[in-house]
């Protein structure tokens, strides 16, 4: 971050300077109070659990520069405590309605100060996988910083933008949703001057309704487009499609995908399992032989929208793709890890019942003695979701897979289906994890591959644990 000043914070967020001189100097934004020290501006967010702003005199006795709060009694008295154990505090206090939203203000005013390409990422599945590859891609010519890890929401991605420092040529912000309005809210604060959309899956369906909702909910990232701004998008022939993206405004549209129609044409996919893709892509009468560190065949369209968005951010697809050779993904996402024998391919980070057969895909490709894969819940799949974790159990005996462990209440309907199915493998159930991990030695053999994938709120990062370590 370069360097602000508490008068200029007030400004950027529409605060009320309640104390301190307004020449303190910001150099970090911060929401951990833990993390306080001179030159930090500590943001009090008021959450489900807990109110931040009872961590304001901890935070001034560190020696934080400024503070952004929305209760101004709660400030000004853990102001004065400060004081009393050490009278040189001298904090600026910056008063706002809501710290949020005063956070997501400061970010858009101080973003809106320097000359940096952005790029906004979303999609049902592959947005995180995609901003990295694009990361990779723009790296090559631009410093560029993207968001950390699942920092796509509220909170995460204006502190992303606030981490961007004077050199900083390029920014790759994933924006997450799970509702009508928070992708506009993200996309109002960075105003992206390209868009990618990875896909139009059914996360969060139970939500948003359909499918065409959650069409609708993701196209919010054009609202500020003009007839200069970019969308990208995988065109899948179905959901989202030239016709429906072009559909919301005048922006400029690319497309990529199998369809002859697409501007970026992907073929010859060569799954080589846990050890990453080949593909051809064709562009401009020219086709480019694309290889990929990353898992599962799905990932050419991630590094298809990656390398059209480097393009029209004047990247080569040349050199874009040397970049996608340095790929190391956010992790959770598809990465393997080998100890006591076993390959594991940990691919925690989420699920969806996309998502869950890319991963059996991969599975499947991999060479092992025996391919296992431990599968969990899927949230926020609505009234379907039964229906949508059987069709995942009945892909995964489709595959042949050799065993089949399913953990958790709803996963349940993923063992049925694939017993239903009765593919060549074995099938158990686990309703907790628990239970599996002090039975993992009577499943786990010398020589398997094992994919592990859920919901996040399933933590299954806990049986990769327990496996490798």
């Amino acid at each position: 971050m370069k360097e602000i000043t508490s008068k200029t914070a007030a400004l950027y967020a529409q605060g009320e300077l309640i104390a301190g001189s307004g020449d303190e100097r910001i150099r970090k934004v911060i929401t951990d109070s833990r993390k306080s020290a001179p030159g930090t501006l500590f943001v009090a967010i008021r959450g489900e659990n807990h109110d931040a702003h009872s961590f304001l005199e901890s935070a001034f006795l560190a020696g934080t520069a400024a503070a952004l709060v929305s209760d101004r009694k709660a400030a000004l008295d853990a102001l004065s405590k400060a004081r009393e154990k050490n009278a040189k505090v001298s904090p600026a206090i910056i008063l706002v309605n809501d710290t949020v939203e005063g956070l997501g203000r400061l970010a858009h005013g101080y973003i809106e100060t320097l000359d940096v390409k952005q790029v906004g990422v979303t999609g049902s599945t592959g947005k995180t996988s995609t901003k990295d590859m694009l990361h990779c891609v723009l790296s090559e010519k631009y410093r560029t910083v993207k968001t950390q890890g699942n920092f796509n929401n509220e909170i995460g991605m204006p502190l992303t933008v606030l981490s961007i420092d004077e050199e900083t040529e390029a920014v790759v912000l994933e924006m997450g949703m799970s509702a009508f309005g928070e992708i506009h809210y993200l996309v109002d604060i960075a105003r992206p001057e390209i868009g990618i959309i990875t896909n139009v899956g059914i996360s969060h369906m139970e939500i948003l309704g359909s499918r065409q909702g959650i069409l609708k909910a993701k196209l919010e990232i054009t609202d500020y487009f003009d007839k200069d701004n970019l969308l990208i998008i995988y065109d899948d022939g179905d959901v989202l499609s030239r016709s429906s993206a072009a559909a919301k405004g005048s922006y400029r549209l690319w497309t990529a995908g199998s369809l002859g129609s697409c501007d970026f044409k992907i073929s010859g996919v060569r799954d080589r399992g846990a050890d990453g893709i080949e593909y051809k892509l064709g562009f401009g009468g020219r086709t480019y032989d694309v290889a990929l560190p990353a898992p599962g065949k799905h990932n050419a369209i991630n590094a298809t929208l990656a390398l059209a968005a480097g393009l029209a951010l004047d990247v080569d697809i040349e050199t874009g793709i040397r970049g996608l050779a340095k790929l190391e993904l956010t992790g959770g996402r598809l990465s393997v890890k080998e100890a006591g024998g076993v390959r594991v391919i940990d691919d925690t980070y989420n699920a969806s019942p996309d998502s869950m057969k890319a991963g059996l895909d991969v599975l499947s490709n991999t060479e092992g003695e025996r391919r296992v894969a431990i599968l969990g819940d899927m949230y926020e799949l609505g009234d379907e979701s039964e229906s949508w974790h059987r069709q995942v159990g009945e892909f995964a005996a489709e595959k042949k897979i050799d065993l089949v462990i399913a953990i958790g209440e709803i996963a349940k309907a993923i063992a049925e289906g694939a017993k239903a199915k009765k593919g060549t493998g074995e099938v158990v159930y686990f309703a907790e994890k628990a239970d599996f991990i002090e039975k993992k030695d009577e499943y786990i053999k010398k020589g398997d591959v094992i994919l592990v994938k859920a919901s996040r709120g399933m933590h299954m990062e806990e049986i990769v644990k327990a496996i490798t370590e």
